[in-house]
């Protein structure tokens, strides 16, 4: 594609304003080690960062043979945004770049602020945009760091939080750099004067009621009236965390690893299970350390200092309870079984009186309010189709009471007493498929088949198992 419109990469201010695209493939290609062959694409609001951003990576593209695309999350909360999507789109294509334009919709959970749910939706669109490999680059830069640390400091964060954000880490199908984070924002504005810029001004980033905004415009200036370098020697701190953080987390990732435990469930749960015991003889402080590092490597989001306190005491304390304990925050549930500890997204849970009917021969069967597929094939054992329909196999949910007879012998269990000898968690037990032929209890997806519908020994027949809908983890 053509560039109609090439930037201007040559400017003699250039050099002066502190920010230059030579600078910005040195900081992307040495010292953040980018391949030059990977997709990259730019998270583009046409604000003053994004733009001087793509600006300078445009001058980059024909030296570096880059493949670059902008990318445009439309919130729709602000009244112009439909004009400000067409303006970047002009820009975008003009630099003869290809231009994406993903509307979001931002839905906040209870007690969740505006602007973090404004922002979760962001990134949840373009870690959807994300394709296996690429690069995602945003406008973040020495400001923008410096606000991110003093407000994890103001919520009591830990070194996780002081460390603010990484110049890269994994994101979706690839990985999320911010290669602006050495240059004040100061510097970007020179360089977008420089170019004679045209960047889009959000009024809502004047709106002192969001706390970014309020630090960015009553306390950083304050803080820089007094001590100049202000933002510099915060952004610096925020280095010097992540250099601790890396030391706490090899000291968690070999405790991870001596403390997974021997668990094998029904249902994956896409990230390991830990041993309460182990946890706890770790010491509180190393406890806490590798509970972090679990929760924040599976793309969990950290749970309040708090909810850290009940989950040591209420689930990883000699005296916790063995049964079915739990704590929860926002879009997570870490629950302790015997001595298994697990980690999962809030568990669906199917209505009792729910019923679907399934053919065995017609394919995967959806159960959306489980959360699971379920799948039949032939193999050894089974069910024995020759002793119902195939067609009308009934699936529902426990109800309480149920009772069933297991190949070979001649008295009934009572389902709850298998499901505790077999260690089935008791959450999943509400949410394991029953199958039914008529009234009469078949089996449990993924475990038993009772009698009389068992395939003898040495028969072939057909096995039903079950597997999450999705990942119930999300990293990034």
């Amino acid at each position: 594609m053509k560039r109609s419109n090439r930037p201007n990469c040559t400017h003699r201010s250039i050099a002066e304003s502190g920010f230059s695209p030579a600078l910005l493939a040195h900081v992307l290609f040495n010292e953040l080690g980018i391949d030059p062959r990977t997709p990259i694409k730019v998270a583009f609001s046409g604000g003053l960062d994004s733009q001087a951003l793509l600006h300078a990576l445009t001058c980059l593209t024909e030296q570096y043979a880059l493949a670059v695309t902008a990318v445009y999350v439309d919130h729709g909360l602000q009244p112009d945004t439909r004009a400000w999507a067409e303006r970047c789109r002009r820009t975008v294509l003009g630099y003869g770049i290809p231009f994406v334009h993903k509307p979001v919709q931002v839905r906040r959970q209870p007690r969740e602020s505006l602007e973090a749910a404004a922002r979760t939706a962001r990134y949840a669109c373009l870690r959807e945009a994300m394709d296996p490999g690429d690069l995602l680059l945003t406008g973040h830069h020495q400001n923008d760091q410096a606000e991110t640390l003093l407000l994890m400091l103001l919520r009591g964060s830990g070194v996780p939080g002081l460390a603010a954000m990484a110049p890269v880490t994994r994101f979706g199908q690839g990985r999320l750099a911010r290669p602006l984070l050495g240059f004040s924002r100061r510097q970007l504005h020179a360089y977008a004067r420089s170019t004679s810029l045209q960047w889009i001004e959000d009024t809502s980033n004047a709106d002192r009621q969001f706390a970014r905004n309020f630090l960015r415009h009553d306390v950083l200036p304050q803080l820089q009236s007094y001590w100049p370098g202000a933002a510099e020697v915060i952004a610096r701190s925020a280095e010097h965390c992540r250099e601790a953080l890396s030391l706490l987390d090899e000291v968690a990732a070999a405790d991870l690893a001596a403390c997974r435990s021997d668990y094998r469930g029904v249902v994956a749960y896409g990230t390991e299970t830990l041993s309460a015991g182990c946890v706890r003889d770790l010491g509180a402080a190393r406890a806490r350390n590798v509970l972090r590092y679990w929760i924040r490597h599976n793309g969990f989001g950290m749970p309040p200092s708090r909810r850290l306190e009940r989950i040591m005491a209420d689930l990883v304390a000699p005296e916790a309870p063995s049964g079915d304990a739990v704590v929860r925050w926002t879009g997570t549930e870490l629950r302790r079984y015997r001595d298994h500890l697990f980690l999962m997204s809030p568990c669906p849970r199917p209505g009792v009186d729910e019923q679907m009917t399934w053919d065995l021969a017609g394919g995967p069967l959806a159960a959306p309010s489980a959360g699971l597929r379920l799948i039949a094939r032939q193999g050894p054992g089974g069910i024995d189709i020759r002793r119902l329909d195939p067609a009308r196999v009934t699936i529902g949910w426990r109800q309480g009471g149920e009772s069933c007879a297991l190949p070979g012998r001649s008295h009934h269990h009572r389902l709850k007493k298998l499901f505790q000898a077999h260690g089935v968690p008791p959450w999943e037990r509400a949410r394991l498929p029953l199958l039914y032929a008529g009234e009469r209890l078949v089996g449990v997806a993924g475990l038993w088949v009772f009698a009389p519908f068992a395939a003898g020994p040495g028969a072939r027949g057909v096995n039903v198992a079950v597997e999450a809908m999705a990942p119930l983890a999300t990293t990034g």
